[in-house]
């Protein structure tokens, strides 16, 4: 299940300044610069899904039904979205009396590698007093990437100016359709190769 964005930085992974230098804008036009900003979101997204990873720092609700069965392994991990993970700030559930419920940050561990997990601590279960319902269990976390390589930064502006020069529309999918999007795939796919 997607997680709900419960808040993101307005901070870009590149400049607004630098977006117009790579579109070849004069200096001080702020004549599109609510149009960049659009382009530039959408850009952010598209490439955020390619990756996988988050380039902006934002907060997520996982919202589940139930904590996880056992898996191959013998554990019970909550598997987390769009690493790098920097935090977990809380594990809660509606226990059978429908009461919201803090699970304590002693009763289970963080793995914030690569694929992002919390699994049950050393000697310890997920709780089984588990309401029966639909999103009885919610997970906040908050995933960022603190340096942005240059191939991503060029991929992003290069999405929001062939968006602008094409004129049309700004959604992730419609970015998607550009002409210049392969190349821009490549970009992106330098960097997965370069982190593995």
């Amino acid at each position: 299940m997607r997680p709900e964005i419960l808040t993101r930085s307005a901070t870009m992974p590149v400049s607004l300044d630098e977006v117009k230098r790579h579109c070849r804008m004069r200096p001080g036009d702020t004549s599109e610069d609510a149009h960049l900003t659009l382009l530039l979101d959408s850009a952010v997204e598209v490439a955020e899904s390619e990756l996988n990873r988050s380039l902006v720092e934002t907060a997520y609700l996982l919202k589940m039904t139930g904590f996880p069965e056992l898996d191959e392994e013998g554990e019970r991990p909550i598997c987390l979205y769009r690493p790098p993970v920097v935090s977990v700030e809380s594990v809660k559930y509606y226990n059978e009396s429908n009461v919201l419920t803090t699970v304590s940050a002693d009763d289970y561990q963080l793995d914030l590698s690569e694929d992002p997990r919390i699994i049950e601590g050393v000697d310890k279960d997920w709780p089984t007093d588990v309401h029966k319902k639909i999103n009885s269990v919610e997970v906040r976390f908050t995933c960022n990437t603190v340096t942005v390589k240059s191939n991503i930064k060029l991929a992003l502006c290069e999405l929001v100016a062939g968006a602008r020069k094409a004129r049309g529309g700004v959604t992730p999918q419609d970015l998607k359709l550009m002409p210049h999007w392969f190349g821009i795939q490549r970009l992106l796919a330098a960097q997965v190769r370069h982190e593995l």
